[in-house]
């Protein structure tokens, strides 16, 4: 092997070497990333007949959604409930929920509050 051959080697080994390990790292940053927290629609505030919620799911992993409509932590109440699609209120409600993934990670919990005032 002469030499320019033994340097070009190294320099493919180095750059097969610096491919593995950025890949390594980019897998371990993906794979210990939560969920990006769900979004709750229609925003906060007051309102004068019922409204349709509906809750988000973040982009990217599956996730499921938690929720709760009494303003507990859906994270460790007994009234958490699972989205699985809009549904309506009809008096004052806080909303809190957060996504789960497929690896049990967890987003941060996000939080809306409604004042539903029908006919006054």
């Amino acid at each position: 092997m002469t030499a320019k051959n033994r340097k070009l080697l190294a320099f493919f080994a180095a750059v097969v070497l610096i491919a593995v390990i950025s890949g390594a790292i980019i897998y371990t940053y993906n794979a210990n990333r939560v969920p990006d927290a769900p979004e709750i629609l229609p925003d906060s505030g007051l309102y004068t007949r019922e409204r349709k919620i509906v809750i988000n799911k973040p982009s990217g992993a599956a996730t499921t959604i938690y929720y709760t409509l009494d303003g507990s932590d859906p994270k460790t109440s007994s009234n958490v409930l699972v989205y699985t699609g809009p549904f309506i209120i009809n008096a004052d409600t806080t909303i809190k929920a957060y996504a789960k993934d497929e690896r049990g990670l967890e987003s941060e919990v996000v939080e809306k509050h409604y004042e539903i005032r029908i006919g006054g």
